[in-house]
Parts: structure tokens; C-alpha cells; sequence
């Protein structure tokens, strides 16, 4: 079976901090102290991760929340391949509004 790669992108013009993304139920989170505006991470190896994960991240001192759509098993990564998380985030201050989310396969 081949790796299932999983980075992070951040295409917005704010830089986050305290991100945590949780892609895998199984085998960890996604944690980045820094990640500034038009950053990538490096890949990091699951071997299932969420279609739609939970993220939580500061921008300017404020926290804010994607939540996952669905946490059904239909939901999962699952195989080979690489991806990437790209999260984007818009001039609204609600803390579930602010953020969106896709999921880019590579």
C-alpha cells in the first residue's frame, strides 16, 4: 500500500498560529505553531485521515473553528496519495464563519 501524504496550506492573507488540525482519529493531529500567509508544510504520513477535519486556529489573537462536516467512516481517506488541506480565511469575526476549507489531491 502506498503513503498517504497530508500537508497544510495556508492561502489567505493572515498568518495563523496555534493551528491544530485534527486528520486522523487513529494516529494524530496536525499541530503548526506558525504557518504565515502562502505557506505550505512539509507532508506527514497517515495512514487514514478525515475528508473533512476539525481545525482550530488564532489570527490576530482571536481563536476560530472549522467544524467537521460529517465524522461517518464514508468520510476517511483511505490508500495512497498525497493531499493538502488548504484553508483559506475571509474579513468575518465569527468564530465559525471566518475559515473555509478544501481538500486538494495532488
Amino acid at each position: 500500500m502506498s503513503e498517504l501524504n497530508i500537508r497544510v496550506s495556508n492561502i489567505s492573507q493572515f498568518n495563523f498560529k496555534n493551528a491544530e488540525i485534527i486528520a486522523s482519529t487513529e494516529n494524530g493531529n496536525i499541530n503548526i505553531e506558525n504557518l504565515n500567509s502562502g505557506q505550505i508544510t512539509e507532508y506527514i504520513t497517515f495512514e487514514k485521515a478525515q475528508l473533512f477535519p476539525h481545525i482550530e486556529l488564532e489570527i490576530e489573537g482571536k481563536t476560530y473553528t472549522i467544524l467537521p462536516y460529517s465524522t461517518g467512516f464514508e468520510d476517511i481517506i483511505s490508500g495512497g496519495g498525497n493531499y493538502t488541506y488548504q484553508i483559506d480565511a475571509n474579513e468575518n469575526q465569527e468564530k465559525y464563519e471566518k475559515l473555509s476549507f478544501s481538500l486538494i489531491k495532488e
